[in-house]
């Protein structure tokens, strides 16, 4: 997963949606996938992805689930991302 390593250095927080809106394609489809299928302006530069349904910890492992929105079931986290996530047990809430 070369895609999703990570490198020492300054740590960046990249904003995202988690799904598409729909408009363009049908249905909601992940935008958080396994491999990037755009041209890579920095690799393995992201350590934290911040969506609008969850905080997903980017380690050597894979993706870590680390809170999810409120209302939002783990579960239904991991079934709207394109690549497998894990968790530690019991994944919070974000705060509000």
């Amino acid at each position: 997963m070369a895609s999703l390593g990570r490198r020492d250095g300054p740590r960046r927080r990249q904003p995202a949606r988690h799904r598409d809106d729909g408009a363009h394609h049908q249905g909601r489809r992940p935008k958080i996938l396994r491999d990037c299928t755009l041209p890579l302006i920095g690799v393995a530069c992201v350590h934290t992805i911040v969506s609008d349904l969850a905080v997903i910890n980017v380690t050597d492992d894979g993706l870590v689930l680390r809170e999810r929105a409120p209302g939002m079931s783990a579960e239904e986290v991991a079934n709207a991302t394109g690549a497998p996530l894990t968790g530690n047990g019991s994944v919070p809430e974000l705060k509000a």
